[in-house]
Order: C-alpha cells, then structure tokens, then sequence
C-alpha cells in the first residue's frame, strides 16, 4: 500500500472494489448492483431490498457510509424505528457512531457514521473505509432483511 494521494473516483471503485470482495466472500450477497453518482457517492443496492440502499459519499465537510431508506415517508420512518434498539450494539461492533435521522428533508431517513474528512484519500483509507463498509453491511443486513419482510405490502386499491 501507498499513501501517496489517488484520485477521489480511483479512491470510490477501491473502496468498493474491496468491500465487494469481502460482502461476496462473507456470502452476505452473491453481487453487487452499484450506482456511481458523480465523483464523491457510490450507491450500493442489495438484491431483494426496496426503498433502501447502502451508500459511500465523500461530502465538503465530512464523509459518510450509510443505509439509506428511500421509500414512502411511512416505511421510511418504520426502518429507522426498527434500528433503534440496536444503536448501542452497532456502535460497539463498528467501532464509531451510528446516528438515526432524517435524510433530504423529503421523508428520507438514514442510518449513518459521519466520518472526519481525511485528505488526501490514499489506498490505506480505501482499506479502513472498505473494512468499515463492510461491517456495516455484515451487522445490519440481517436486521434490514428482518424490518423489510415484516412490512405490509401497499394497498394496490
């Protein structure tokens, strides 16, 4: 490893580059399905989930990995409850801070780690940030799963 500066893009497909490697070793999920939006967020899709989403974003002032709930205002807001018992055992595991809140001010919601901004990003961040995308996803997955397959189905009437 280096830890000359890489480019922000070669620093996002790292990252998730190894994060995949390992959610897919861990059996976690048999592939990954991404979103790159632009140069500083990858979107993370699991398969069989709705409304919600794993993402990496490196912000102005701050970096981000997260679960995000996108779907109705109600659902959303169903997940991040669901989660809230878990808070103290998350931040244990992952070692930082989980924060449940809003997201976009649009009925969004979010499960987050709000990350210092480290410049330049290098190939040792890559390792830390794949390592701690990772562990969010292993400690979390299962309790989406559970949240998401507990939820009534919309009236289609």
């Amino acid at each position: 490893m280096t830890t000359t500066e890489i480019p922000r893009d070669q620093f996002l497909y790292e990252v998730i580059d190894r994060a995949g490697k390992q959610i897919i070793v861990k059996k976690i999920w048999g592939k990954l399905s991404l979103n790159y939006r632009g140069g500083n967020v990858v979107v993370l899709q699991p398969d069989n989930t709705r409304g919600c989403h794993y993402e990496i974003g490196l912000h102005l002032d701050h970096d981000e990995i997260a679960l995000h709930f996108q779907g109705t205002p109600k659902n959303n807001a169903n997940r991040l409850e669901g989660f809230r018992s878990y808070v103290n055992e998350l931040n244990f595991a992952l070692g930082h801070q989980v924060i449940l809140g809003p997201h976009e001010n649009q009925g969004r919601t979010r499960l987050w780690i709000k990350l210092p901004l480290i410049r330049p990003v290098t190939e040792e961040l890559a390792d830390d940030y794949a390592d701690l995308l990772t562990r969010l996803i292993k400690f979390t997955f299962s309790i989406l799963t559970t949240i998401l397959n507990n939820e009534k189905p919309a009236n289609p009437w």
